[in-house]
């Protein structure tokens, strides 16, 4: 499959891949990262991360990181052991407070002029849809999964992310 033809996948960092208790069995990994401002606890599991990567690194996704963490990607990245990826967006680290809109034109612009396939995992922006209806239902047939924050992306989700790339 062509890259232009693999669906773009807006991947979220807190309460998606980093989780009080991840969805997932086998322990979770637990490290830091530190934003200009504080320093936060992350917890994932590797079996997330591995299977991430193993649908991009077939072909089969095109992941684009959709976070406020943007300014600090690499860090993540490298703790989580995923990626390199690139960001759907920058986004000032003094102005995080904007990702919700970054992180819905994104998508948008996915769908509308990329003309892509869409999965967008996001347990804040997506669940706030009702502000912006008429913008979700440009997203119409996109994958667009809310994970429980306290569990993260399960393995449910991720072989509905993996029947939707197929």
């Amino acid at each position: 499959m062509s890259k232009s033809k693999v669906p773009v996948w807006l991947l979220d960092v807190h309460g998606v891949l980093n989780a009080d208790v991840p969805a997932w069995t086998g322990s979770p990994s637990v490290s830091y990262a530190f934003t200009d401002f504080e320093k936060y606890a992350m917890t994932w599991s590797p079996l997330l991360t591995e299977s991430i990567c193993n649908l991009s690194q077939q072909g089969l996704v095109e992941v684009r990181w959709a976070t406020t963490w943007i300014p600090w990607i690499e860090q993540i990245e490298r703790i989580m052991n995923l990626g390199p990826f690139p960001v759907a967006f920058n986004l000032n680290p003094y102005n995080v407070r904007y990702a919700p809109v970054a992180k819905l034109d994104a998508a948008l612009r996915v769908v509308e002029q990329e003309n892509r396939l869409l999965i967008w995992t996001d347990d804040n922006v997506i669940p706030d849809r009702l502000k912006e209806p008429e913008a979700f239902l440009r997203l119409e047939g996109s994958l667009l999964i809310v994970p429980d924050s306290e569990t993260g992306l399960s393995p449910v989700h991720m072989e509905q992310i993996e029947s939707y790339c197929k």
